[in-house]
C-alpha cells in the first residue's frame, strides 16, 4: 500500500511539473508577444513574468552565429526565375507527359507522387516538432535552470554515454574538452556543389581554391572512424575534389606539419575548450598559411612577415568565454575559458564599403530609415583593424546570450567588402566562408588589396553574376 502510495505521489508530482510547464509556456508568450509586443504594455506584472527574457546588459539580438537577422537582406535584389529550354534539348514537360501515358509510367508516377506526399507530410511534422520544440524553449521559465538541473543529475549518476543516434550530443572527450561526433555521410553531392562553384570560376578565369579547415576531433583520436566521421567525410569529398582538378589547401595536415606533431592534443590545442571553433591565434595562422599557397600556387606577392605572431598583440580576458558546447553543457558542468583577442601592433588603415551591394530603389520608409543608420555605421567603422571587433561581446554578463567568438565581427550581415589602404598591389580574393572565417579573413585582408567575403548559405543571388561582376582573382571556399 505504501508503495502504491508513494507511485501515485511520484506520477501526481511529475503531472504537476508538466502542467506548471506547460501553462508558464503559455501566459509567458501571452505576456511576451501580446501585452508586450503588441499593446506595447509594461509594468511591474509583466517584467516579473518575463524575468529571465528582458536583460538590460544583453541586446534582443545577441550576436549569436546560427541566430542573425541580416538587416541587409530586404535590399538584395533576386534574380527572377525562368524556365527556358534551350534549342535542341528534350522538354522535360512533355518528356513527363510521354512517360505517364505508358501503363508502366502511370504506376512509376502514382508510386511517386505517393512517396512525394510522404515526404512532405515527414517533412511538415519535423518542421512543425522543431518549431514547437523552439517555441517551448524560448518561453519556457527559468530554462537554463531547469538545463542545469538535469546536467548535474547526469553528472552526479556518472552518466555520460552518448546513445548512437545522438549525434550533436555534447560528449566530453578524455583530455577536458567539449566535442560533437559527426556520423558516416555520401559527400557527393557536397563534393558536386563545390565543382559547381569551381566550374562558373573556370568559366571567368578566375582561380579556385577549396581551404579545408580541422575539426574538434583529430585522426589520431580513437573517436575517428569509430563514433566520429568528420575526417573520414572530408577525406572523401578532397578525394572527389583532387580527382577533378580543384586546388585543395587541408589545414588539417598544415597544422601538424607546421609544428611538427601529429598527436591529438597539439590538434586540439587550435581549438576553444568550450567551442567548435578555432582559436583566433589559429585563425591568423590560417590566413597565413592561405597568403603562402596564394604567393606560390596564384602568383600573389603577398607580404608574409605580417602574419609573424610577433607581429601582434595579445589581450587575455580571462573567463569571459563560454562557448557553443559549453553553453549546452551549461555551467553546471563546465567553466568558462580565457579569450585572447589579437590584433595587429603595426599601422593598418581600411575601408569597409558595407552598402556596396545594397539596392536602394523602391525602399519602404523604414527600410530607408535602417538603410540611413546603415550608412551611419560605414562611416564609423572605417579606420583601423579595430573595424573588425564588437567590443560589447567581451563585456562580461550573461554567458548564455553573448558569445564572445563573435567579437571578431567581421560585420554580422551576408556580403562584406574590405579595401586596405596601405596595399596597392589591384589583388581581390572573395572567401565563400562560414563562421570559422570570422577569425581568419580579418586576418588574411591585412596583406593584399581588396577583399570579399560571403557566407554561401545566406546568398540569394546568382553566383553566375555575383562573380561576372565582381571578377575576383581568387575565389576561397573554406569549409569543414
Amino acid at each position: 500500500m505504501n508503495k502504491r502510495r508513494l507511485e501515485k505521489a511520484f506520477i501526481g508530482t511529475f503531472l504537476a511539473i508538466v502542467i506548471i510547464a506547460c501553462a508558464s509556456i503559455l501566459v509567458r508568450f501571452f505576456a511576451q508577444e501580446i501585452l508586450t509586443g503588441t499593446l506595447n504594455i509594461h509594468n511591474g506584472v509583466i517584467h516579473a513574468i518575463l524575468f529571465d527574457l528582458q536583460s538590460d546588459g544583453v541586446t534582443e539580438n545577441a550576436a549569436l552565429e546560427d541566430n542573425q537577422d541580416d538587416v541587409l537582406s530586404p535590399f538584395y535584389v533576386q534574380p527572377a526565375e525562368t524556365n527556358v529550354t534551350q534549342e535542341g534539348e528534350p522538354d522535360k514537360a512533355g518528356e513527363a507527359v510521354e512517360i505517364a501515358a505508358s501503363d508502366d509510367g502511370q504506376a512509376k508516377g502514382r508510386a511517386g507522387i505517393i512517396s512525394g506526399y510522404t515526404t512532405a507530410i515527414e517533412d511538415a511534422a519535423g518542421y512543425f516538432k522543431k518549431g514547437l520544440t523552439n517555441w517551448a524553449t524560448d518561453y519556457i521559465a527559468g530554462y537554463k535552470t531547469w538545463v542545469s538541473i538535469a546536467t548535474g543529475y547526469n553528472k552526479a549518476l556518472h552518466w555520460s554515454v552518448t546513445p548512437r543516434e545522438g549525434y550533436n550530443s555534447v560528449v566530453f572527450l578524455p583530455d577536458g574538452y567539449l566535442a560533437t561526433f559527426t556520423s558516416k555521410q555520401d559527400m557527393t553531392d557536397t563534393s558536386a556543389s563545390i565543382l559547381e562553384i569551381k566550374a562558373l570560376a573556370d568559366e571567368l578565369d578566375i582561380d579556385f581554391l577549396y581551404v579545408q579547415y580541422p575539426f574538434k576531433i583529430c585522426k589520431e583520436d580513437p573517436e575517428s572512424g569509430t563514433l566520429d566521421y568528420s575526417n573520414q567525410n572530408a577525406d572523401r569529398k578532397l578525394g572527389i575534389l583532387r580527382e577533378n582538378d580543384a586546388a585543395v589547401l587541408d589545414l588539417r595536415d598544415a597544422w601538424h606539419a607546421d609544428g611538427n606533431d601529429n598527436s591529438a592534443a597539439y590538434h586540439r590545442s587550435a581549438f576553444y575548450v568550450t567551442d567548435h571553433h578555432w582559436r583566433a591565434e589559429t585563425g591568423l595562422w590560417a590566413a597565413g598559411t592561405i597568403a603562402a599557397y596564394m604567393n606560390e600556387h596564384f602568383g600573389f606577392q603577398i607580404d608574409l612577415s605580417i602574419y609573424e605572431p610577433d607581429q601582434y598583440q595579445y589581450d587575455v580576458y580571462e573567463n569571459r568565454f563560454l562557448g557553443s558546447y559549453g553553453r549546452q553543457a551549461t555551467l553546471t558542468l563546465v567553466k568558462p575559458e580565457d579569450f585572447t583577442l589579437v590584433y595587429p601592433k603595426f599601422e593598418t588603415s581600411f575601408h569597409f564599403p558595407l552598402l556596396n551591394a545594397v539596392c536602394d530603389a523602391h525602399l519602404t520608409t523604414e527600410q530607408q530609415r535602417e538603410l540611413e543608420a546603415l550608412y551611419d555605421k560605414e562611416r564609423a567603422l572605417n579606420g583601423s583593424f579595430e573595424m573588425f571587433f564588437d567590443y560589447s561581446m567581451l563585456e562580461a554578463g550573461d554567458y548564455y546570450d553573448k558569445d564572445t567568438y563573435c567579437t571578431y565581427t567581421d560585420n554580422l550581415h551576408d556580403l562584406v567588402y574590405i579595401h586596405n589602404n596601405l596595399v596597392n598591389d589591384g589583388k581581390k580574393v572573395l572567401f565563400l566562408r562560414d563562421s570559422f572565417g570570422r577569425a581568419c579573413v580579418p586576418f588574411f585582408a591585412l596583406g593584399i588589396e581588396d577583399t570579399m567575403r560571403i557566407r554561401p548559405d545566406s546568398f540569394g543571388g546568382s553566383w553566375e553574376a555575383f562573380f561576372a561582376t565582381e571578377v575576383p582573382d581568387v575565389i576561397v571556399m573554406m569549409e569543414g
